[in-house]
């Protein structure tokens, strides 16, 4: 991921990044809005209690990030893939 500073996000202990303050990844975020096709208002509605400028950071994140984070959901794709095949 670019070196970019995006408000209301930060990297956990793993190097995720994060809404600032909370547990909820980015990448659920931008799971949400690609599987439901959710806009930030929807995704508001589903996180109460996020605010619309960190559900906007965090799509800010995947938007200048798409092809790195695409891959990453890919590799989540095949792992539960594998798992459910076991």
């Amino acid at each position: 991921m670019t070196a970019t500073a995006y408000p209301y996000i930060e990297t956990d202990a793993t190097g995720v990044a994060i809404i600032a303050g909370t547990t909820t990844k980015v990448i659920e975020i931008v799971l949400d809005h690609l599987a439901h096709h959710w806009g930030a208002h929807e995704i508001r509605r589903q996180y109460p209690s996020l605010g619309l400028a960190q559900i906007h950071s965090a799509m800010s994140v995947y938007f200048n990030n798409q092809a790195e984070l695409d891959r990453e959901i890919e590799i989540r794709i095949e792992k539960t893939e594998r798992i459910q095949t076991s």
